[in-house]
């Protein structure tokens, strides 16, 4: 990771932008969570918090970490986020806790089922029609490490 930065879409909103160096031989997985002070009570997953640097070819990668009202994917903490704001956007005066971690491919894969489903629940014309994806040998399950980089991030 090299930097964050905020970006202005308003007046009064914002976004943040992750960069993230593309120099590497080895593809990196990673998982975004954010935490909004005085409105969230534990870290949750941004706006479609699953990203890599699989397919950059070296180029540097800019990711945006959109304010998200989604729960984490086994939906334990329940985040129902009723702010006035545009659906991906922070208010300025927001003071946004970012974390960024790195996870391992199969961590990744288990995760993206687990929000595909959960994005296709409900939908009577998605098929799924795959096994349910696992890291945990001889069951059914997630397990995720994750090595994870923090950052505050406020307007001055």
């Amino acid at each position: 990771m090299d930097k964050m930065e905020i970006e202005f879409v308003s007046d009064t909103t914002t976004t943040i932008n992750a960069f993230i160096n593309g120099n590497t031989e080895n593809s990196i997985y990673y998982y975004s969570e954010i935490f909004t002070q005085n409105f969230d009570t534990q870290y949750h997953p941004s706006q479609n918090p699953l990203f890599s640097n699989a397919r950059t070819n070296g180029e540097d990668l800019k990711h945006s970490v959109h304010r998200s009202n989604q729960p984490d994917p086994l939906n334990l903490f329940n985040i129902d986020d009723k702010r006035d704001l545009p659906r991906k956007e922070y208010h300025y005066t927001d003071s946004i806790k970012v974390k960024i971690s790195c996870i391992d491919e199969t961590s990744y894969k288990v995760l993206n089922a687990i929000y595909v489903d959960n994005f296709n629940n409900g939908n009577p014309f998605a098929l799924v029609n795959q096994k349910t994806e696992t890291n945990i040998v001889g069951g059914i399950g997630r397990w995720t490490g994750k090595a994870s980089r923090s950052y505050y991030m406020y307007i001055k």
